[in-house]
Order: C-alpha cells, then sequence, then structure tokens
C-alpha cells in the first residue's frame, strides 16, 4: 500500500501525508496481542439519545502524555476497549487537528448524527494517571447523553467520565466475556488469554476498593 502511493503521489507528498496523521496522535487497536513492557487502559461508553440508551453513539477522546506522546481513544456505545499505551503518565483531552493543535469541541455521533460540546471541563479536569508497564489501568466508563432540544436551539450534548468502583469492575467482567465469545476470532482468543492474569489482578484489586469513584495515580 506504501509503495502504491508512492508510485501515485510521490515520496513527498506521501512523508507530508505522515507527517501530519502523526500529528494527531496514534489510533492504537483494540484487544490487540499485548507487548512486553507496555501498559493499557480499559475505556467504555455509554450513549442516550432523547429517548433513552442507544446502540448507536461513538465519538473519541484525546489521551496526552506529558512526554508530549498523543493517542486517540475510540468509544462506541455498549462497548468496552483495551488499549495498549506506552508507560507515562498522562491525561484526558480533545482531540488534535491534523496540525496538531487540540480542537476546541468534542464530537460524537448519536444515531448517525453528529453533534459537538466545547470539550468537557469535567474531563479535562480529571487530573494525571500513571500508566505502568505490564499493568492496566480501568479509566471508566464515558457517558455521552443527548437531550431534546429547546424551542430555538439545538440539542444539547453532555459527557462525564464515571469512574465508579461498581461499574469498572462489571467492564472488566464484560470484556474477559466478550474476549472469550466462541463467536469471535482465535486470534483474539488468544490475545484474551495473554491479558487474562492481568484483567483478573484488576478484578481482585477493585473488589479491594470503597464503592466510590477511584483517585487517579500520582
Amino acid at each position: 500500500m506504501m509503495r502504491l502511493m508512492k508510485r501515485i503521489f510521490g515520496p513527498a507528498c506521501v512523508t507530508a501525508f505522515l507527517f501530519l496523521a502523526a500529528c494527531r496522535g496514534t489510533l492504537p487497536v483494540a484487544q490487540d496481542e499485548p507487548h512486553p513492557g507496555m501498559a493499557a487502559v480499559i475505556i467504555g461508553g455509554l450513549f442516550q439519545d432523547p429517548n433513552g440508551p442507544t446502540s448507536r453513539g461513538e465519538t473519541v477522546v484525546g489521551l496526552e502524555g506529558r512526554d508530549g506522546l498523543v493517542y486517540r481513544l475510540r468509544v462506541e456505545a455498549g462497548r468496552t476497549f483495551l488499549y495498549q499505551i506506552q508507560p507515562g503518565v498522562y491525561h484526558l483531552t480533545s482531540v488534535r487537528t491534523i496540525f496538531g493543535s487540540p480542537k476546541k469541541f468534542l464530537t460524537a455521533n448519536i444515531d448517525g448524527q453528529p453533534y459537538q460540546t466545547p470539550f468537557p471541563l469535567e474531563l479535562a479536569n480529571a487530573g494525571e494517571f500513571k500508566a505502568k508497564p505490564g499493568r492496566i489501568l480501568v479509566l471508566g466508563v464515558l457517558k455521552v447523553a443527548l437531550s431534546s432540544a429547546l424551542p430555538g436551539r439545538g440539542p444539547l450534548l453532555s459527557v462525564s467520565l464515571d469512574d465508579y468502583v461498581a461499574d469498572k469492575r462489571t467492564m472488566v467482567q464484560n470484556l474477559i466475556q466478550s474476549m472469550m465469545n466462541p463467536a469471535v476470532s482465535s486470534e483474539l482468543r488468544q490475545n484474551t488469554q495473554a491479558w487474562l492474569n492481568p484483567l483478573q489482578n484488576i478484578l481482585i484489586t477493585l473488589a479491594a476498593q470503597p464503592q466510590t469513584p477511584l483517585d487517579q495515580n500520582p
């Protein structure tokens, strides 16, 4: 594919394209095979339209490290994703433009329609957390809710991060069950076996925590 692009557009154009793509951040593969020395985060999604929960919803949030490394985490309605990242200290942020500057708005697609809201202060002020090598950190459930439109105004989009311990435990349990589903590919099941011990350790850790939102690691 890369060779074909170079033939069509030329090496300089391909280099520029790759540079601009890198400025937006890395989009990690969900439930990928674990790699030595990497950390991982888990995030889920709950989307609501004015009629209640919907299975048709998706958005992307940014994860930025102190060293400038940026990831783009895809979040979908009713799904829990495990993403591998480089160890480091991170915070949630908006996604970046192709030129590397943070976007001022968060965009979510609900029931096939795009909606925007200023990037939520709750996410921006959530603080930093430390991703450690060989460890999994459960971020929580990203809740995206669309309220009915007021007269003369459009629908209101609200976004928050639910990081209660009970919800985190349910996320990990659901992730294990979904990855062990006989209907999934054999490759994904093999990846699951490799992640099983760290995921079980997370469940043990969460079971010992009080039923309140977890403080992030310093």
